[in-house]
């Protein structure tokens, strides 16, 4: 994608792939929105282009609170949760073990998420300059993955996943995800009583959907048309809800076909014709 959307287009993209309720992540929004958190406009060819921090704010808003109505709330004390540690993970390995996080101790969960999405984007514009230049030596790659929550009164914590892929687009390439430990600031001490307390957790699986929305938003992957030219979005103050939805319509198709194809190759049953006695 090269263009900038809505946060209307936004929430469609995030849904429609990661298969949450689009009526639950329009009311977090709205709230957001009221609150002075999000990009504020009219409806329509009106409404606001999404910003990167549009983008942020509204992953956070996905976990910080387990009802809607919360969401404000819940945002001014998820996004402040500060670094305090981080493990990596080696799956094939069966391996974990400490190290040092990849960003200051201290910084908050919302400036490393920005952080985060902005270095899967540089990863994937080097990606796209150097398949340009038919070289696709990329050394890393970098995928936001996972973001979840412990939300409790005694300790709070959020973990931000992070997978590395070493030596990308290599034979003998090497994946590790790395683990990012938040802590927020305790309500209640250990020694009080807290029988009655609930704590729960919220999580979110994927977060490469709202990562590529972010490097559009904030023009951090430039592509190049067939004449070599860079390619920016027409009309960057307004929204063209056609073209909003040309597009999202042509990606949803684009998915379709790449998943039956998948489905094909891999030998999926496919539904017998019925024949007429």
């Amino acid at each position: 994608m090269a263009a900038k959307f809505s946060i209307a287009f936004c929430e469609r993209f995030f849904c429609y792939f990661e298969h949450h309720s689009l009526p639950d992540m329009k009311v977090r929004d709205n709230r957001l929105r009221k609150a002075g958190l999000l990009s504020r406009g009219g409806h329509g060819t009106s409404a606001p282009r999404a910003t990167g921090t549009d983008i942020v704010r509204i992953a956070i808003g996905l976990v910080c609170s387990w009802k809607a109505t919360d969401v404000v709330e819940g945002y001014r004390k998820v996004s402040r949760f500060e670094l305090v540690s981080a493990r990596e993970e080696i799956e094939e390995e069966g391996t974990s073990r400490k190290v040092d996080p990849p960003f200051p101790v201290g910084s908050t969960l919302e400036d490393v998420l920005h952080s985060c999405f902005r270095q899967e984007a540089a990863c994937a514009q080097a990606f796209y300059d150097q398949r340009a230049l038919d070289q696709p030596t990329v050394d890393t790659r970098v995928l936001v993955r996972g973001l979840q929550v412990d939300h409790s009164p005694v300790k709070p914590r959020a973990y931000l996943e992070i997978e590395y892929e070493f030596a990308y687009a290599t034979p003998n390439a090497r994946a590790a995800t790395w683990v990012m430990t938040f802590a927020g600031q305790p309500e209640v001490s250990e020694d009080e009583d807290i029988a009655d307390v609930v704590e729960y957790s919220t999580r979110v699986r994927n977060l490469w959907t709202l990562s590529s929305l972010y490097a559009d938003a904030d023009d951090l992957i430039q592509f190049e048309d067939d004449t070599g030219s860079s390619v920016a979005a027409d009309e960057p103050d307004r929204v063209n809800l056609k073209d909003e939805e040309r597009i999202f319509q042509q990606i949803v198709d684009d998915y379709q076909k790449i998943t039956k194809n998948l489905m094909d190759r891999r030998g999926a049953p496919t539904p017998k014709r019925r024949t007429s006695d």
